[in-house]
Order: C-alpha cells, then structure tokens, then sequence
C-alpha cells in the first residue's frame, strides 16, 4: 500500500507549475493531496480525480474517467447542464456510451448515454412537447385553462459569430439552460446573448410568439450552422419589448 506524503511543500510547487504552465487543467482542478509513485489527488468542479504528475505536465486534464466516485462526478456534471430538471437518483455511471436511468419529474424514467445527456438531451417527451408543435394556437385555446396558469419564460437570444449575426425565438421553463443547449448544439459556433427572458403564462407565450412568427416585419433566417430550434430565427431588427 502505497505511504501517503502529506508534504504541503510539494502540493504548492505543483499548483504552482500547472498554475504557469498549464493554465486550462489548473483553471478547473487543483491539487490537494500527493502520493507516492507519482500519483496525486486533485480536486475540481464535479469532484476528486486522480492522476500523475506526469500527465498533468503534459497537459493532460483529468475526466469523469480518472474520478474516485465516476457517478457523483458523471451526476455533478448533468446538474450543470440541466439544473434541477432530472432525478438521478437511479444512475450508475460506467461508461460514456453506456446507457443509464434518468428520471424526467413529469414523464417518468427514461434511458439515455451519458455523453448525449450531457451534450443538453433529455426527456423525449419533453422535447416533443416544447418543439414539435404542441405549442400551438390551437392546443393554446384547447388547454387555456390550465395553460394560464402554468409559467414559462418567452425568450428572444442575440446570435452572433463572424460570419453572421441573428435572433432567436423561443419558450423554455428554463431559458438559462436552452443556452447551454443552443451552445452544445452548434458545437459554441455562436456566441449568445439574451435579449429578453420574459416570465409569463404558457398561453400568453404562445399567444405572443405567434404573434412574431406571422408579422412580416420578422424575416426569417437559416443559420449556416443547425441545431434544435434553428427554423425559429430571424434577421434582427429593433424590438419594442413594451
């Protein structure tokens, strides 16, 4: 069994190499315990990893792959992307491309790989219901009873890159996260800003994006770059958000 060296000596000049030669590990992950053989113990956002100090000299960032609990890390990481939104009480993390049980609060259990959970995916349901049409005029005045009294956010995101620049419309319970989503999507190919998060009724959002969708003074607009939601923008124009 390896005799742990609880030098604070040696802890500091590592730091302090990753610190001024390898920015971007030592950004996220800091070095809190040293083991002989060349082994240490490393602490970051999503939890405790492990490595050597030869790996981390040549540049090699730590992953859900080298940490002490996998799940606890692979479920910090989830949160970060989604928030609160999913249960994960039943996920046992082996590997990226196995699937695992993720629990939607309003559809159920469902399952899903680890790496497209954390790419922005979900609950298919949830998708289906936000993105595929059942947010309509119709479905509005079908469900305006219960649809008033429900809340969401109706948002209008600035996208931006060197090649172009464009709106986007949407409705997300959570708008903060269709970011995250937007950006994983397109791979960070757009910068985004938002223009408005409005908090208002599900009906009332509906009733409002439509309204922007039907006025001509709204030029639609294809991104060269695709992802989830793309046939929702437009040229930017100057919006009275009164």
């Amino acid at each position: 069994m390896n005799k742990r060296i609880n030098s604070h000596k040696n802890i500091q000049e590592l730091n302090s190499y990753l610190r001024d030669n390898i920015p971007n590990v030592y950004k996220e992950f800091k070095v809190v315990d040293y083991i002989k053989n060349d082994e240490v113990i490393l602490k970051g956002k999503f939890g405790i990893v492990k490595s050597t100090k030869a790996r981390l000299k040549n540049g090699f960032k730590p992953s859900v792959h080298s940490a002490i609990n996998k799940t606890k890390y692979c479920v910090n990481q989830f949160k970060e992307i989604h928030g609160d939104r999913y249960d994960y009480s039943k996920v046992n993390y082996n590997k990226d491309n196995k699937k695992i049980i993720i629990t939607c609060k309003e559809h159920g259990e469902f399952e899903q790989t680890p790496n497209v959970h954390k790419n922005g995916s979900g609950c298919m349901k949830c998708s289906h219901k936000e993105h595929h049409g059942v947010y309509s005029l119709k479905n509005a005045e079908k469900y305006k009873k219960e649809w008033s009294k429900e809340n969401t956010f109706l948002y209008i995101f600035d996208l931006y890159s060197d090649e172009e620049v464009f709106r986007k419309i949407g409705i997300s319970k959570d708008y903060k996260r269709r970011v995250r989503q937007i950006k994983r999507g397109c791979n960070n190919k757009y910068n985004i800003s938002v223009a408005l998060a409005s908090k208002m009724s599900l009906y009332d959002a509906i009733k409002f994006e439509n309204e922007l969708f039907k006025n001509e003074c709204f030029p639609q607009h294809k991104p060269k770059t695709k992802f989830q939601g793309y046939t929702e923008c437009f040229n930017p124009i100057e919006i009275n958000y009164e």
